[in-house]
């Protein structure tokens, strides 16, 4: 399920990207541009080796880890310069229709962006979020070896790593008794 779920996130993050890629090439905003290109250069490469080959150190959780979270960083960054711009250069100077400093166009474009970003960095502090629980979860009931697997193939028992012993429960016991 969380397979599916990282898929879909991580599509839709690269497809943002080379809307946000075009948008900020149009009004010249340089960290959206920036932005744009590292998730294109990286998600997509890493969308492409996980469905010719499995358990390659793209898809590892803790390069995924690490990744991710640099690319939910720039997302919020910008997101957030954007909508400071839109703010500050649009909001000041516009009364409806009518802008003083930017056309109305170009502030369009920059709330576009500015949502934009805000949207990928939800999708992807959330996908940042459920690997990094994976991870602790697996690394707490014993499982050390998930940090160079990837965490949207983990199931926990002997059935993620043949003729390993893994503990087949995540759930520690539990005796009130004692």
């Amino acid at each position: 399920m969380f397979s599916l779920l990282r898929l879909v996130g991580l599509g839709i993050v690269a497809f943002l990207s080379i809307i946000v890629l075009g948008i900020s090439a149009n009004v010249n905003f340089g960290l959206g541009i920036a932005t744009a290109v590292l998730t294109i250069i990286s998600v997509i490469p890493v969308l492409a080796i996980d469905f010719f080959r499995k358990g390659v150190f793209t898809s590892w959780t803790s390069v995924e880890l690490g990744l991710v979270g640099l690319l939910w960083v720039l997302w919020l960054a910008t997101g957030a310069d954007a909508a400071s711009l839109a703010s500050a250069g649009c909001d000041a100077f516009c009364e409806g229709f009518f802008c003083y400093g930017y056309s109305a166009s170009t502030c369009s474009q920059v709330r576009a962006i500015a949502a934009f970003g805000f949207i990928g960095f939800f999708i992807l502090l959330a996908l940042w979020v459920w690997t990094l629980v994976i991870g602790v979860r697996a690394h707490n009931v014993g499982d050390t070896r998930i940090w160079m697997t990837p965490a949207y193939e983990y199931s926990p028992g002997p059935k993620m790593y043949p003729g390993g012993a893994q503990m087949t429960s995540t759930m520690p016991n539990y005796n009130p008794q004692v």
